[in-house]
């Protein structure tokens, strides 16, 4: 995927702040950014607590956020019109103003709008979006063109946001060039849409696509939710089939004998045996009632558990004969007891330790707590410098989902809207639930102890900012090293730890071993001078570690807590 670049920062004597630092009494300094349509004012302010922001953009609308324990307040704009506006951002303690900022900002004359791609199922083949026809699920390479020259590639699902930028006139060439083998382009058959830039004029283009082969499906697993705590279990399942055949599948949860099923599911299962939950699954596919069936089940627990104590679970849908690909028909899953979660969350497999260059996978969840309904939902996602954006791919979406980016100075800023997805209120254990996933690399040329901390904000109707927590990857090995994650070959008890840990390893092919942090640091190392080593920990505080072990046979790393 190359990159194209979608803004310029204006030099100008009206944007007077437009990458420099401002220095103010209360705001610490402002960033401002942007070009044609969108203005972003990155506000940074040292003092948090009561704190809130309120920007007047200068064309009769205004904005607020409130306190963010991180000092930083984005603030995204759009200007329908060319011209120069008077910027002016208050800062508030409580009730009282406590600092003032006025800027100038302008909007340029080149032409820029939004297109929308949208990728649908034409089960009918009449080129037109009925009520019944789902959109794909399945993921679309498009190819974007600059006067017919290819710029940019881009990877979605049911369709995206672009932002076109140029003068009038230019012409941009969305094209697809990478679908599923089972599925063909049929509306327009050429696969490619050409737009003509007007003054601000967004563009609405439909791809529509049907079955190559009637017969193919693809059953997949996506857990949005999979929490284990003391007081009980909850996990919240996805099945798929984003292919074009519903033959019928039958989905079963092994779960940890830690936990015991009493008849929270749904739908429940078809039948139980032991810690053995089965679903049996009809309609599931294109062709089908639906691409996507969420299960939620929720488990108590078998007697007094432990923090820090792990759980088993599995997971499969079958049959996976026929499958275009069983690679993803099984999961298993090792989870950790926790004192609690916050739905509205953002979570990176694998987390810990990394070396540079490692696929990356994130899920993104949020839930309605309201006591309405939320029409309305979208997710933006600033992407941490570590990360890189040529790789992004969507996995998964609950729900319908559209993708946008922008680029604004340094940053890589994603949009996912979920516009119309009607999320139940807080009665509804299932419905008020949605999320997605999408995997991308690590930049390659990362340095040993890079942190990579990522958080995302998630936005209810017109309700304030929900932000999540920040979900951390840290770089403590280098890719030309030879690394194996939890090797079979090697086991540490007890986990989690106390006083000390003890090492046992078949034969003698490790010989040294390091404990680092999340963060990359070495906190202890030392030799193994027999197959059964013990390591002290009293010096090391409480926390999760990872122990790397070397020798002849390369490297394993464990992960371990120390309480």
């Amino acid at each position: 995927m190359t990159k194209k670049i979608l803004f310029i920062c204006l030099v100008s004597l009206f944007c007077l702040f437009s990458s420099a630092k401002v220095s103010a009494q209360a705001i610490d300094s402002v960033d401002m950014y942007g070009g044609c349509y969108w203005a972003s004012i990155w506000i940074y302010a040292d003092t948090t607590l009561n704190v809130h922001m309120a920007v007047d953009f200068g064309d009769g609308t205004s904005d607020t956020l409130f306190t963010d324990s991180s000092g930083i307040y984005p603030f995204y704009h759009a200007y329908p019109w060319p011209g120069t506006y008077p910027v002016v951002i208050t800062m508030f303690q409580n009730s009282s103003v406590v600092d003032t900022m006025h800027l100038s900002y302008t909007r340029d004359t080149n032409s820029c709008a939004y297109t929308n791609n949208r990728f649908w199922y034409d089960l009918n083949n009449d080129c037109v979006k009925n009520n019944n026809e789902p959109y794909t699920d399945f993921n679309v390479v498009l190819e974007v063109a600059l006067n017919s020259v290819p710029i940019d590639t881009v990877s979605v699902q049911n369709g995206n946001f672009y932002f076109t930028y140029g003068n009038l006139g230019d012409i941009y060439t969305f094209k697809v060039i990478s679908i599923p083998p089972d599925v063909v382009v049929t509306c327009p058959l050429s696969g490619s849409i050409d737009d003509t830039l007007n003054f601000g004029q967004p563009f609405v283009n439909w791809f529509a696509f049907n079955c190559a082969n009637t017969s193919a499906f693809d059953f997949g697993l996506h857990p949005l939710y999979h929490c284990s705590h003391p007081v009980g279990q909850n996990v919240h399942m996805y099945v798929t089939n984003p292919l074009c055949d519903d033959p019928a599948a039958t989905y079963t949860f092994t779960h940890s004998n830690k936990y015991q099923y009493t008849g929270s599911a749904s739908p429940p299962p078809t039948s139980v045996a032991g810690n053995v939950l089965t679903w049996n699954l009809s309609g599931l596919g294109a062709s089908g009632t639906d691409t996507e069936i969420p299960i939620n089940v929720n488990l108590t627990p078998v007697g007094t558990l432990n923090m820090g104590d792990t759980v088993h679970s599995y997971f499969s849908v079958a049959p996976t004969t026929g499958d275009a690909d069983p690679t993803n028909n099984t999961l298993f899953v090792i989870d950790t007891i926790t004192a609690s979660y916050d739905p509205n969350a953002i979570y990176v497999k694998p987390g810990g330790c990394v070396s540079p260059g490692t696929n990356l996978e994130y899920t993104i969840t949020f839930e309605n707590l309201g006591n309405g309904p939320a029409q309305n939902v979208y997710v933006l996602d600033t992407l941490p410098a570590g990360l890189d954006w040529n790789s992004f791919k969507v996995q998964f979406s609950s729900h319908d989902m559209f993708v946008g980016y922008r680029e604004i100075g340094p940053y890589t800023i994603l949009k996912f809207d979920f516009p119309d997805i009607m999320l139940a209120d807080s009665s509804d254990h299932v419905g008020r639930c949605g999320g997605l996933m999408y995997t991308i690399d690590s930049k390659n040329t990362l340095p040993l102890g890079y942190m990579i901390d990522h958080r995302v904000g998630i936005y209810f109707d017109t309700n304030p900012v929900v932000l999540t927590n920040t979900a951390s990857t840290g770089i403590c090995w280098l890719a030309t090293e030879n690394i194996a994650m939890n090797s079979s070959d090697v086991e540490i008890y007890p986990n989690p730890a106390t006083e000390s840990i003890t090492v046992k390893a078949k034969g003698f092919d490790y010989d040294s071993y390091t404990i680092s942090n999340c963060i990359g640091q070495t906190v202890s190392s030392g030799s193994l001078l027999s197959h059964n080593t013990k390591i002290n920990l009293h010096q090391i505080p409480a926390g999760l570690y990872y122990l790397a072990l070397s020798g002849r046979s390369g490297t394993v790393v464990h992960k371990f807590q120390k309480l």
